[in-house]
Order: C-alpha cells, then sequence, then structure tokens
C-alpha cells in the first residue's frame, strides 16, 4: 500500500468481527485473575518492596516491580536513551530512557522515565540519573502491562 493509497474496508461479517475488540476471558475469569494477581502482590511483596511517602500512602519501590515482572515472565529492553544538556546551563542534565516490557502473550508496552539533576542531589550524577530514568521508565512500563494503578515509588521522591 502506497502513501496515498486507503486502508481497504473489510467486505464481509466475519471480516468486521475480526476487529471487533473482544475480552481475552469470561468476565468472571477476568475478575478471578485480577483478585488473584492482587493475592500474588500482597504474598510476594514484603515490607522491603514498599515506602511510604508524605500522603502516608505505601508506594512499590523498583525491588518490587522487578519481583512482580519475575512472577508473570515479562521481559524488557531499553529502546532508546538520550542525554540532555541545558544550552544555558551546562550543569543541568536531563536523562530520558525509553523501555519497552513485553509478555509470553507478546503484549507489550512501552514508558518513557526522565531523570533530573536539578531534582536533588546525587552522589555519581551520570550513573545516578540514568539509573533513575530507567528504574522510571522500566517500573511504569510493569505497572502498565499489569493493568496496575499502583503509583511507582521513584516517581514521587523518598524522604
Amino acid at each position: 500500500m502506497t502513501e496515498k493509497q486507503l486502508a481497504k474496508r473489510p467486505e464481509t461479517a466475519e471480516a468486521v468481527q475480526d476487529l471487533v475488540l473482544i475480552p481475552v476471558a469470561s468476565p468472571d475469569d477476568l475478575v478471578a485473575a485480577m483478585r488473584n494477581y492482587q493475592v500474588i502482590m500482597h504474598r510476594l511483596l514484603d515490607r522491603g518492596d514498599y515506602y511510604q511517602v508524605g500522603d502516608g500512602q505505601p508506594r512499590i519501590r523498583k525491588s518490587g516491580w522487578r519481583k512482580l515482572a519475575l512472577a508473570f515472565g515479562l521481559s524488557d529492553e531499553i529502546l532508546s536513551e538520550k542525554r540532555l544538556v541545558y544550552a544555558s546551563d551546562p550543569t543541568h542534565v536531563v536523562y530520558q530512557i525509553t523501555v519497552r516490557v513485553w509478555s509470553r502473550s507478546g503484549r507489550s508496552v512501552q514508558a518513557v522515565g526522565s531523570a533530573d539533576s536539578k531534582e536533588r542531589e546525587y552522589a555519581h550524577l551520570e550513573h545516578d540519573l540514568r539509573a533513575l530514568a530507567h528504574t522510571r521508565a522500566k517500573s511504569r512500563a510493569i505497572a502498565d502491562i499489569l493493568g496496575s494503578a499502583e503509583l511507582v515509588a521513584e516517581e514521587i521522591g523518598e524522604e
């Protein structure tokens, strides 16, 4: 198909049916799977996989997201990495990393994580910025592919 051609419209009812979004399981099975996910989270994650921020809500940290990725057979890869320096202030550096996480079914999610040299003090600036951007991107992608509403702890920052 060239740039100027339009996609062809399905001509049969069967072809249209292939385009309809259909749940992967029955409502009962989906509810059971979500309950199972919550049980796995409760039993798999321990106190060290959480920390609390100013609002008192526990947030899952890096170790917790990695455990969940392992439990659900998720894989990941870094798709891109950028180091940005502000022309007006060469000491102001931002790392931006894009990660893709995929499941055994082939479903995948991409997420971006950034870390800014001005958001806090870093012991090893370049390493810490890159590592934090990667952690944020990967944790976001894992949370997203699992359908989790949990906030990624590293997004908020530890006290």
